[in-house]
């Protein structure tokens, strides 16, 4: 038995995946499965004053709903949810895949610095 040259499928992808995972530490991309996310700077204001709220890390194509809570890269707002000029309260405490978030309420952000395509 010569273990010098396993040719095992599973060895194979874990390889390519922890790979991947290295790679993308470089600054590539986010890695679920064998599919890359892209991820997006965004900067998202409030909608009735336009104060900056967060600067935040999204992942993937579409609309905002949630953020987790470390993607966001800066918190002008202290962490209480609510805009710090206007008081607004532009979000809600949440848990998604075990991981806390911050549900987004419709119409209370604007997001600049992401098409969404």
């Amino acid at each position: 038995m010569n273990t010098g040259s396993i040719k095992n499928k599973k060895v194979t992808n874990y390889t390519y995946y922890k790979l991947s995972l290295i790679n993308n530490s470089l600054g590539g991309g986010v890695v679920v499965g064998r599919k890359k996310i892209k991820e997006f700077v965004i900067k998202i204001l409030c909608a009735k004053c336009s104060t900056p709220l967060y600067i935040y890390k999204k992942e993937g194509p579409g609309s905002l709903v949630k953020c987790y809570v470390e993607g966001i890269l800066k918190d002008y707002t202290n962490g209480n949810l609510e805009c710090p000029k206007c008081g607004q309260q532009f979000a809600r405490l949440a848990k998604y895949h075990n991981r806390p978030a911050h549900k987004i309420i419709q119409g209370k952000v604007i997001v600049k610095g992401h098409c969404g395509k």
